[in-house]
């Protein structure tokens, strides 16, 4: 999310060429939220209630797990999975949020296969 998105597509097809059959499990953001932090009032408070220096700025995000795929062929999406997928009681009224899909994907696990 740090990347850009040309970047990350660099780096995914590199370790497809490099490591064939690999797996990759990595943490994605939302291309909402990207947008949303993007503008300069909600990345200053971002950084500010994160402790954040000024240049840790949201880059990259896509919207559906399957949107990786279509950088190259060979790109197989396995599974996913959110935050809200154990129902964690310690989150309480805030696992409301993972029944609405916009918020249930702000950031989430994803598992593909580099054929």
């Amino acid at each position: 999310m740090y990347l850009y998105e040309e970047d990350v597509r660099k780096l995914i097809i590199k370790l497809q060429q490099e490591f064939p059959g690999c797996h990759l499990v990595c943490e994605m953001a939302n291309s909402f939220i990207i947008k949303t932090l993007q503008r300069k009032i909600w990345r200053k408070k971002f950084q500010r209630d994160f402790s954040l220096g000024e240049n840790a700025i949201f880059n990259f995000g896509i919207k559906e797990s399957r949107d990786i795929e279509k950088w190259n062929k060979g790109i197989d999406f396995l599974d996913e999975w959110t935050y809200f997928d154990d129902k964690e009681k310690k989150l309480g009224w805030i696992n409301l949020f993972g029944k609405i899909e916009k918020f249930r994907k702000t950031q989430w696990i994803v598992h593909y296969k580099l054929n």
